[in-house]
């Protein structure tokens, strides 16, 4: 068993005061640094460098130029379906987000879990292709399959890789044969460079400042740098030896907030009849919540490329490692549900109602009007949790490829490890004694709380005047509990491949490749204690004045009103003085982390874990995979090209986990242990594809590809926590269960495109496509949020003995159907300064559906796609001349469905925007000044609703309306 949690030492999120003044002057330093050498620029058309020093400088423009042709030219020239972007232009963007810069290629869009308070660090996580959810493509590192680190699903999360350690990268949207078939939406390879990218002697400084706005505005830390430095070399008698290092860290804080409503609407008339989604007006919310994120950013990693290349035989090494933490901290203040009445002149209050009523959180006006129900009693209160994470990715390549005549064969291993643990998730509640709005707060609660959501990002609390003040107080609230978990997934993968090419001399078959493929995985998972099993309570202190967990002495201490904790604005820490759009109701303590991460160790810990809570998430289990392969390339004229192929893969899973089984004895008991229990499958499948190429001029390349692809469901849908429940005389009366037979979801996938390429990287393309879909699974790649998603179980049934039977089911059909349209233009006819300039841009729109049986409704439905925006823009203006490198860049993701939900409606993200700038200046002797703005128009990070309409903004855990304000960045670097 591994340990609980690392512990996190000296990291934390200190508020140390940063003046509004220092943000004016780093900002202004960075622009005036950039805009003094711009203003000298010349009309030549050379770059500007003295006689002696400009070699470098050309060096480093040319260098630019190459990669991003080379990026356009390896698109122009592949066989499949592909968009390739070069990490120059990965690197000139204002973020080093990999997630956020490939959504700017055709059909790709990402995804964040807000669910872990990720929106609120303005960065998204997930890349999904043409629709389909980011667990349905394939990742790889240098051709190297990425270990999966997410514990719910097939997903890789971007944070754990930086465009600094990158060359380029591949997205093939129509994979051919010889890739891995479980790529149903598409590949995305990341390449590192090597030493034979550069000159023979090759070194880059980089290092780049940054200002996050918001967090300067609420005087929380705010400012972050980020430096690299790569070096390349090559030697040898015929220059046939090279390697390439890089390394790279960045350290940033940033901030965050939000508002939501408190958890889900319910009806205002609790007779009507229907579902909650169905009322329309009728809705009742539960008053508004304020969320505030502190984040402190770190990622560091190192590339290492060794090469040894001849005509005839090439070796090589590809070596990575990359890791990202994240400190973030939320504080939520809010104003909530309270119990409905107190003793007149007392200050304890009593819940009085019976079980004959069925919620305490209710109470109708006069006591009996059901037609009217109204919550009362309003507590201010605050929330405070922390979703702490480490994530490590190392990636290990080794192989080579020998020629011999017309014989070509490439060979490699490759191992990939990858480690994502929240080693401390830490909760914490803080209430005050609820408004009963009589004078002396004593008796049945008098005044409703009333949410209005006219506004729907702003949602406010409706009080009297008194109840606002009282509300507002920062004297009455005191602390209920301290809780905290931990939780981590790894992966470890290891694979072995061949491939042998034959070259023909042949009218029409030029060639014949084929390979073996064997992969194995290892990995391991587990969620203990973030279900708040070892929360501690502030009720009663023992005799000697220590706080106590004995139940016996806490009284009536289960409700949040009976706390008798800290006074919250007494604790360590800073309160909010400001806040977005119509600023705070119920103030907000930003409470220092480290006091409350001691207190948890302190208390908490007290309450040990019991061996249910331990065993009840830990899986632990071995993939492995075999597969073959054979494709022809076959040429007809000059100027066809068409690649059949077929792929055989043969997928094989065991795993155990810890199922829990009650049984219920004579005497009416029931006892309930764990037992360990194991599950394996075996799955075999075939996956035909035809890729075609027709190049009728040297412009112009048409493209069609039909191809069957795959994608295994997720390891904790196969097994899990199976759920047996037997009688007095061991009958067994209920069974819940995973499904290890789900199958997998399969599709084809058709795809048409044209595409003309002119000079100076002109570039018109269009393209069609079109997705068969099988087995569909309505589940989000987003970390943790499978549970979210169980509404695809199928219908109860009963086996031959009576007990009841339910399990995951995805018999269901779907489909995609798309076009995407790209251009890039530069004005080479337009005089003088005015031919630098260009515009590029890309527009995706599409159309998803898939069939889905709710099993607790008993319906089938059809649902659009999760994760799959309707439409997708991309446009920039942009400048290329006399050194100066220069970007506006607009982008906006249309409406995303996020989940499927029963009686509540389901959740929609809404569409997002971005307006962003940068600016980079070639100086002489090597060096690069440039600047940055993200998010201009200071636009929302995430915005999520109850329901397709903007009406209904929906609670935190779902997202709510985020922002994170604008980024300011300046950068610098030197070559030489």
């Amino acid at each position: 068993m591994r340990p609980f949690f690392r512990p996190i030492i000296g990291d934390s999120l200190n508020m140390q005061p940063s003046s509004l003044k220092q943000a004016l002057l780093f900002t202004a330093a960075g622009l005036s640094l950039l805009a003094t050498p711009a203003f000298a620029a010349s009309d030549a058309d050379t770059p500007i460098a003295t006689a002696d020093s400009s070699t470098v400088s050309e060096v480093v423009v040319a260098g630019q130029r190459r990669s991003q042709a080379r990026a356009l030219q390896e698109q122009r020239d592949s066989l499949t379906v592909a968009n390739i972007v070069s990490a120059e232009e990965l690197q000139a963007q204002p973020t080093a987000n990999l997630a956020d810069l490939l959504s700017r290629l055709p059909g790709l869009s990402s995804a964040v879990d807000q669910s872990r308070n990720q929106a609120g660090t303005g960065e998204a996580q997930y890349v999904t292709i043409r629709g389909l959810d980011s667990a349905w493509n394939a990742y790889s590192m240098n051709g190297v399959r990425l270990a999966q680190t997410d514990s719910k699903a097939r997903t890789i999360s971007m944070n754990l890789l930086s465009p600094f350690a990158l060359s380029f990268v591949r997205v093939d949207k129509a994979p051919t044969a010889e890739m891995d078939g479980d790529a149903l939406a598409g590949t995305v390879d990341f390449r590192t460079a090597t030493g034979f990218d550069f000159a023979s002697n090759y070194n880059r400084f980089r290092l780049q400042g940054q200002l996050a706005d918001r967090a300067i505005q609420r005087d929380v830390d705010g400012l972050g740098y980020t430096t690299q430095l790569e070096m390349a070399r090559t030697f040898g008698d015929a220059e046939q030896f090279a390697v390439y290092g890089n390394l790279y860290y960045q350290d940033k804080d940033n901030a965050g907030e939000s508002r939501a409503v408190q958890q889900d609407y319910v009806k205002k008339d609790s007779t009507a009849p229907g579902l909650i989604r169905d009322q329309g007006a009728n809705l009742y919310a539960r008053g508004p919540q304020w969320n505030f994120y502190r984040n402190s950013v770190k990622r560091q990693g190192a590339t290492l490329s060794l090469d040894y290349k001849t005509d005839a035989q090439s070796l090589y090494g590809r070596f990575t490692h990359g890791e990202f933490k994240l400190l973030t901290s939320m504080d939520q203040s809010s104003a909530r549900l309270g119990l409905a009445t107190a003793p007149s002149g007392s200050k304890e209050l009593v819940d009085f109602l019976t079980s004959v009523r069925p919620s305490s959180a209710w109470q109708t006006a006069g006591d009996s009007d059901p037609k009217n129900i109204s919550l009362y009693g309003a507590i201010p209160g605050q929330y405070s949790r922390t979703e702490h994470s480490t994530q490590t990715l190392t990636t290990a390549l080794i192989g080579g490829e020998t020629k011999r005549n017309a014989f070509t064969l490439d060979y490699a291993v490759s191992y990939s490890k990858g480690r994502t643990e929240y080693p401390f998730r830490m909760q914490a509640g803080f209430y005050a004694f609820p408004f009963i709005g009589t004078p002396d707060q004593g008796g049945k609660a008098v005044v409703p709380l009333i949410t209005d959501i006219s506004n729907p990002k702003d949602p406010r609390a409706v009080l009297t005047p008194e109840g606002l003040r009282y509300i507002s107080r920062t004297d009455i609230t005191r602390q209920w509990y301290v809780t905290y978990g931990y939780e981590y997934a790894e992966e470890s993968k290891t694979d072995l491949k061949a491939n042998l090419a034959w070259d023909i001399e042949h009218p029409i078959v030029k060639s014949i490749k084929g390979g073996v493929k064997y992969e194995t995985a290892d990995r391991e998972s587990n969620d203990v204690g973030t279900g708040d099993e070892n929360r501690f309570y502030f009720y009663k202190k023992d005799a000697s004045g220590n706080w106590t967990a004995n139940s016996a002495l806490l009284g009536n201490g289960s409700h949040r009103w009976a706390n008798q904790g800290e006074f919250l604005f007494d604790l360590p820490g800073k309160t909010l003085t400001s806040f977005m759009m119509g600023g705070l109701q119920v103030p907000m303590r930003l409470v220092d982390p480290d006091y409350l991460k001691n207190q948890a160790y302190k208390y908490a810990a007290t309450i040990p874990w019991t061996d249910e809570v331990l065993k009840r998430n830990l899986l632990s289990g071995e993939e492995t995979r075999a597969s073959a392969y054979v494709q022809s390339t076959l040429t007809f004229g000059d100027t066809l090209t068409v690649v059949p192929g077929v792929r055989y893969e043969d997928n094989n899973f065991k795993g155990s986990y810890w199922r829990p089984e009650s049984v219920k004895g004579a005497d009416g008991k029931t006892t309930s242990a764990r037992v360990q229990a194991s599950s394996d499958r075996g799955m075999g499948i075939v996956l035909p594809s035809v890729i075609a190429t027709w190049r009728p001029t040297d412009e112009i390349v048409v493209r069609g590809a039909v191809r069957r692809a795959y994608t295994r469901p997720a390891f904790d849908q196969m097994i899990g926590a199976t759920s047996i429940s037997k009688d007095a005389d061991g009958k067994i009366i209920a069974i819940s269960i995973a499904n290890p037979d789900l199958q997998p979801v399969t599709g084809i996938n058709y795809d048409f495109s044209v595409e003309k390429y002119g000079e100076d990287g002109q570039y018109l393309m269009a393209s069609i496509y079109y997705k068969d879909l099988k087995n569909v699974m309505f589940v989000s790649g987003s970390t943790n949020t499978g549970s979210d998603f169980n509404v695809w179980t199928g219908d109860v049934i009963k086996d031959a003995g009576g007990a009841e039977i339910s399990r995951l089911d995805n018999a269901k059909n779907g489909s995609v159907l798309g076009i995407e349209l790209g251009l890039r233009q530069r004005f080479t006819t337009l005089p003088g300064f005015w031919n630098g300039f260009g515009v590029s841009g890309n527009v995706t729109f599409q159309k998803t559906e898939a069939d889905i049986r709710v099993g607790n409704l008993g319906k089938n439905l059809s649902r659009r796609l999760i994760n799959a925006p309707d439409s997708i823009v991309n446009a920039s203006l942009f400048y290329n001349k006399h050194g100066v490198r220069a970007e506006l860049a607009y982008s906006r993701v249309g409406m995303i469905y996020k989940d499927v939900r029963t009686d509540n409606d389901d959740t929609w993200v809404q569409p997002m925007r971005r307006l962003n700038f940068n600016a980079n200046y070639q100086l002489p002797h090597g060096w690069q000044i440039g600047m940055a703005v993200e998010n201009i128009l200071n636009d929302q990070s995430y915005w999520a609703t109850q329901g397709k309409a903007e009406t209904l903004l929906s609670h935190d855990r779902k997202g709510g309306y985020v922002e994170t304000g604008r980024t300011y960045m300046i950068n610098t670097s030197w070559t030489f």
